[in-house]
């Protein structure tokens, strides 16, 4: 995550230009921008891993995939966690590999909200959007230099980036049994003229 002060004062830019990004023009952030923060947070919120991570700017499956061998000492060690857990849940699976292990989890997450939520809906929408001016833009740069995801980011290419939007994006889940409803904040840069994800904050 960036630094905690760097979102708040993007938050506080972001609300002095809420609904920026409602109707994009040639003058407002491009589409994408804002369908791609929304597509992150849904996969995010359920644990859809392989859709979040092609999402992201930087190598965030190696990152994630090299936390769980650290933590565990071995990707064999944590297959073997995974699979205690979900044989102890009844889930029928068999996590052999970093793939099988994402399927399932993103099918138990599925299954837990609709048993939290019960009959439920949800939506997950982009309330509005700021363009990094330069000087924020060079110390957001420089917050991901210094974080804990600098190992897996091209420097040479967060270097050339040159645009940058910050999103407010809210999910809700309007349920039978409860409801839930978020805000997060989406940084989004343009790499080579694609829209991806350089991080996000609650």
């Amino acid at each position: 995550m960036i630094h905690r002060l760097l979102a708040l004062l993007m938050a506080l830019a972001m609300l002095l230009t809420l609904g920026g990004c409602d109707k994009p023009t040639e003058e407002t952030a491009p589409e994408q921008v804002t369908q791609t923060a929304e597509a992150f947070i849904k996969a995010y919120y359920l644990r859809d891993y392989v859709t979040q991570f092609s999402l992201c700017f930087h190598d965030a499956r190696k990152q994630w995939e090299d936390k769980a061998i650290n933590d565990l000492g071995s990707a064999k060690n944590f297959f073997a966690l995974a699979q205690k857990q979900a044989d102890e849940k009844g889930i029928k699976v068999t996590v052999d590999s970093f793939d099988t292990y994402y399927a399932s989890y993103h099918q138990f997450l599925l299954a837990d909200v609709e048993t939290t939520y019960g009959e439920h809906t949800l939506t997950v929408t982009a309330t509005g959007c700021t363009k990094m001016e330069a000087d924020q833009l060079a110390q957001f740069r420089n917050e991901l230099l210094a974080g804990p995801a600098k190992e897996y980011m091209n420097t040479n290419a967060l270097k050339a980036i040159t645009e940058a939007y910050t999103v407010a994006v809210n999910i809700a889940i309007d349920g039978e049994k409860k409801d839930y409803n978020e805000t997060y904040f989406v940084y989004m840069v343009n790499h080579k003229g694609k829209w991806l994800v350089a991080d996000h904050s609650s």
